[in-house]
């Protein structure tokens, strides 16, 4: 019985579950909190355990403590807390429990479960004041434990402890047992079998479908010998016996064992005059582990034992390790181990068959253990010869012997600092002391870790201590990241190192041209930056990049870079026009780019122009007597307009940016005779678009109207269904008699009943404000006869027949 204590606190307070607290301000109201509660929400118990937990609150006033399952308090404390204590937990405990503490300021909760596993076979069965006793029923391995005991009063708790082991184990025969039992003719004798057991393992004789219970048996500890007694032994009892050895463990299936036992009648003669035995070697055979050789024959015969008493005959064998090992085992066994040998070793075992009389020559057999792991550990004496892609690793050999297998061979790794495998290879191992390997493939400049392992067809052995290198230098690879940065009069390059470096960077090479022609001009620095200087603005570069380390001059990086602008545009060209005899079609040459050399930087475009004064091509820089075209940006199309114009035109192309303008040749133009006309280009686009734009407001509009037309249709047909009708019923509802018993009522059917009312009454007479029907207050002397020939009555009545009010006064 195991005992689970649960001493729980929170991380400022500790208090057991028999701990009294007191709290010393008793003059502040607080609410309660938790002090101790159970350590998990789940908590797992096996069957028959000791438990112990608490709830425990603090507050002012002091809370009330209370711990619920099924809506009902197990126990009730009106302290400072609620203890659970069980001395042989059941399942019947399985459940959701709630722990709370409440005072008048307010309440604090915990939800737990408890569950109960496992399962017990023991139960009290006496039990006085100063006395216990348990009892194990049906006891299995399972019920070994130790076991607690408790005793209390009101003076405290005592426990004492013992143990209990319960032992089983299955049948087995003991390897001793004979089972070859001679008997000369009349005598009276035993067969027997020797086996362990626990617990004691009953036996069942048998030959044939014959069952013996004359059988005894004897016991030491857990070793049991059965036998069976031979009275008069003649031909008759000559043959096989067998013998069932079985015990069973609690809640499982017997345990069972069965051996065969040979009974022979054997002549005088031959019982009393053995002879040297013979063995035939084919009979002999070995099989092998890796660190052990089995010697097996297959059975042998009587006549070669040379006795009529099996149990008399040895296999005497003996092997060539170091120390030599010998072996005497009965023939019966038909095998024979040796262990603890050498892994793929050969050997040699001597064996011959030996009996009273003397033993037969000697055999021999050659066997080998199987292979194993390599088992010696290289020592790498150091790594030499090393260049940027290849090094030389030098390391003394293992013994021959101790590679444990056919397979000889070497793994050399070589790894770096991250750990990854940048070569691994198989050598195979030669007779020079030292081995030299050549490790190939490697990276330049780069922290190697190399170890290496001896390796045969079943893997590898324990690996070497690592031994580190660094490779030699080698050509850097391109610089990377490279950015550039324009000025008006020069290139500010950046660049960091090259992602394999394969050296200690030295300085750089940087080198420049200008586009196409241009001659290369080169300077070095140690920086990863760099500023071209004296360059022209707004012109193209060619550039190259390379680090140069210890071994020699890296790989090339080679781009392009730009000047930026540096005051106004250049003068812009390629204007052109076409004339219509109102207007002018003006198209241009535009870079589309504004940092484009050829343009120095250019934003906007116009066209100004102004009336062709004869004999006056005076160029004029100021835009005050003439007019001009809107801007056109430098990614729009370099086209413009000019409308309303006729006659002759001086038309100059205008390029400018932030800094000015630069103004093109003046162009002389001369609107066309006829009356053909030019579309602007962006006024059809403009038009398209207003076009575009009125159909989809008409399409809208004319879906708006017919949907409001549709409502209108919809409110006018329920109108004309609602507004031709006189409620009657409503009336009649709201004005309802006294006796309204007879008026109207469905029946089952849905279908209404007439029913004729009674003679006027006080209660209908004084009822002035509910006439009997809707037509009460009307005095026609004709009611009931002025429907139409529908049945219906509208237009029946006017104002003139309204009656005055009804007397009903004495």
């Amino acid at each position: 019985m195991k005992l689970s204590r649960y001493f729980i606190g929170s991380s400022f307070r500790n208090y057991p579950w028999d701990v009294t607290i007191k709290e010393n301000h008793p003059e502040v109201e607080y609410k309660p909190y938790w002090i101790s509660i159970p350590p998990k929400n789940k908590m797992t118990f096996e069957l028959g355990e000791c438990v112990f937990f608490t709830c425990v609150a603090a507050g002012n006033p002091a809370p009330n403590v209370t711990i619920k399952r099924a809506d009902t308090d197990l126990e009730v404390s009106n302290t400072y807390g609620w203890q659970f204590k069980n001395y042989g937990i059941t399942k019947s405990y399985n459940g959701k429990y709630v722990c709370r503490a409440k005072n008048k300021l307010g309440s604090v909760e915990w939800f737990f479960e408890i569950s109960i596993e496992g399962d017990t076979h023991y139960r009290i069965v006496d039990q006085t004041e100063n006395m216990l006793r348990l009892r194990l029923t049906n006891a299995t391995q399972d019920d070994s434990a130790s076991f607690q005991v408790f005793a209390n009063n009101s003076q405290g708790i005592t426990i004492t402890n013992f143990f209990v082991y319960v032992e089983f184990t299955a049948v087995e025969i003991d390897s001793d047992t004979k089972t070859y039992f001679p008997f000369l003719e009349g005598t009276k004798g035993n067969i027997s079998a020797k086996y362990v057991g626990v617990p004691t393992p009953s036996t069942n004789w048998s030959r044939g479908n014959m069952r013996f219970n004359e059988s005894y048996m004897t016991t030491t500890g857990r070793e049991h010998e059965t036998f069976l007694t031979l009275i008069d032994f003649n031909k008759d009892d000559e043959g096989n016996y067998t013998v069932d050895i079985c015990n069973k463990q609690y809640g499982k299936q017997k345990n069972c064992q069965k051996i065969t036992l040979q009974a022979v009648l054997v002549q005088p003669s031959e019982a009393i005059t053995p002879n040297v035995p013979t063995l035939d070697a084919s009979k002999v055979y070995y099989e092998s582990d890796k660190d052990a050789i089995v010697v097996k024959w297959k059975p042998i015969t009587i006549e070669e034992w040379g006795t009529t008493f099996k149990e008399r005959v040895k296999m005497e064998l003996s092997i060539d390790s170091s120390p030599k090992r010998e072996l005497k085992v009965p023939v019966s066994n038909e095998k024979a181990k040796f262990s603890g040998l050498e892994s793929f070793t050969d050997y040699t075992i001597s064996y011959k068959l030996c009996n009273e009389k003397g033993c037969s020559d000697a055999e021999f057999l050659r066997a080998r253990t199987d292979v194993d792991f390599p088992k010696g550990i290289v020592k790498v004496d150091g790594v030499s010869e090393i260049t940027s892609h290849n090094a030389t690793v030098v390391f003394a050999p293992i013994d021959s012997k101790d590679f444990n297998g056919l397979k000889k061979q070497y793994k050399i790794t070589a790894k770096d600092k991250n750990g990854n495998i940048h070569s691994e290879k198989l050598y195979d191992a030669t007779e020079k002391n030292p081995q030299k390997f050549l490790v190939k493939n490697l990276k330049p400049f780069t922290n190697y870790t190399l170890i290496v392992t001896p390796h045969n067809e079943l893997g590898d052995g324990t690996p070497s201590k690592s031994d580190t290198f660094i490779t030699g230098e080698y050509t850097p690879g391109p610089v990377s990241s490279i950015i550039t940065y324009p000025l008006p009069d020069g290139v500010i390059a950046h660049w960091e190192l090259p992602k394999e470096p394969n050296g200690v960077i030295k300085h750089y090479v940087i080198s420049w041209k200008k586009q196409p022609d241009g001659t290369w001009q080169t300077d070095t620095t140690k920086e990863n930056r760099y500023r071209i200087n004296d360059l022209e603005p707004t012109t193209f570069y060619d550039v190259t990049i390379h680090a140069v380390d210890g071994f020699g001059e890296g790989e090339k990086w080679q781009g392009v870079a730009s000047t930026s602008i540096s005051g106004i545009p250049k003068k812009p060209e390629g204007l052109a026009y076409e004339a219509s005899s109102e207007s002018f079609n003006l198209t241009w040459t535009s870079p589309g780019n504004k940092t484009d050399p050829n343009y120095g930087g250019v934003e906007n475009f116009y066209v100004r122009y102004r009336k062709h004064e004869e004999g006056n091509r005076k160029r004029r820089d100021s835009d005050e007597e003439y007019e001009k075209t809107d801007d056109v940006k430098i990614d729009e199309p370099p086209q413009a307009m000019i409308h309303n114009v006729s006659g002759t035109y001086e038309l100059q192309l205008v390029a400018s940016n932030a800094q000015g303008s630069a103004y093109g040749d003046v162009l002389i133009a001369e609107t066309a005779a006829s009356n053909e006309q030019f579309t602007d280009p962006k006024s059809e686009q403009e038009s398209g678009i207003q076009v575009a734009g009125a159909a989809t407001f008409l399409v809208l509009l004319f879906f708006i109207l017919l949907l409001l037309l549709l409502i209108l249709l919809v409110i006018l047909y329920v109108y004309r269904n609602r507004s031709h009708g006189y409620f009657v019923g409503e009336n009649e509802r709201k004005y309802r008699p006294l006796d309204a018993e007879n008026y109207p009522r469905k029946d089952d059917h849905g279908f209404e009943n007439f029913v004729p009312p009674e003679e006027p009454n006080e209660n209908t007479l004084g009822n002035t404000a509910a006439p009997r029907d809707s037509l009460a207050s009307f005095d026609d002397p004709d009611f009931g006869t002025g429907y139409n020939e529908d049945g219906s009555f509208i237009g029946a009545y006017t104002g003139a027949n309204q009656k005055s009010t009804l007397d009903t006064s004495c």
